[in-house]
């Protein structure tokens, strides 16, 4: 989970500069549609990752 987090915090650093890049190219839907992307790749990484003990 820290490397998620850390992963996380090292896209994020850049994402409003980034963010607004994408809204001035491409307009408002970009930004959300890119968060809603990153949204889903971090999920399946913790789907991927994350382990349940085997069960009861």
């Amino acid at each position: 989970m820290g490397r998620l987090s850390a992963f996380r915090g090292l896209i994020g650093f850049p994402a409003p500069y980034i963010g607004g890049l994408l809204y001035d190219r491409f307009g408002f839907q970009a930004p959300i549609l890119a968060n809603l992307v990153g949204v889903v790749i971090a999920l399946v990484a913790v789907v991927v990752a994350v382990k349940e003990p085997a069960g009861e």
